[in-house]
């Protein structure tokens, strides 16, 4: 079982990332893709981020470093296994988005771009083409319940249908590994893929 979505004390959630790999390995799975929020993720953190998902990862689970980012139109992105960090030349003035969508194909390495919360964006589904995966499903935590945020199914199901075939998948924003549990057990979160 892959998880993604999990943010960590480095953007404003809760826990290291030894915490994190330690919680979702009791929880069942193999993988935690951290979508850490771009705007709250001080740069130069970035290098001891990588090699603290390095450390924590071993034979069971693996952590894969991530970025949740929004373009200067609102639009959001997860960019996850990215090694570097962007840079100023990619990013809108006060450094909190990025500038332009295409510099999330031409300024990572090591990465799978995702279209993320398709249903709060303002890309026409065919502009979507250009991203490896699109989140289908987003869940998170509000009013202290776990609830759907987002259906992006309709703009991966136009892209199945007419353009291409972006792997679909289901993100669950946590900041809180105590919360990793609740993936699984609350029926309010929905299924884990």
């Amino acid at each position: 079982k892959v998880l993604v979505g999990a943010r960590s004390a480095y953007s404003g959630g809760k826990g290291t990332v030894a915490e994190w790999a330690k919680a979702a390995k009791a929880a069942g799975f193999s993988v935690v893709v951290f979508t850490e929020k771009f705007e709250d993720f001080k740069a130069e953190n970035w290098p001891k981020f990588i090699n603290e998902c390095n450390a924590s990862s071993d034979a069971e689970i693996a952590c894969l470093q991530g970025l949740d980012i929004t373009d200067s139109y609102g639009n959001r992105y997860l960019i996850c296994g990215n090694l570097n960090f962007p840079s100023a030349g990619m990013l809108t003035p006060d450094g909190k988005s990025l500038e332009m969508t295409a510099r999330l194909s031409l300024g990572f390495a090591h990465h799978i771009a995702i279209m993320h919360r398709c249903g709060e964006s303002k890309l026409s589904n065919e502009l979507y083409r250009h991203f490896q995966g699109i989140s289908v499903y987003t869940y998170a935590q509000k009013d202290g319940k776990f609830q759907l945020a987002d259906n992006g199914m309709d703009a991966y199901l136009w892209h199945l249908n007419n353009a291409g075939n972006p792997v679909p998948v289901v993100v669950h924003e946590i900041s809180d590994p105590a919360d990793i549990a609740a993936t699984i057990s609350d029926p309010r979160f929905g299924r884990v893929v």
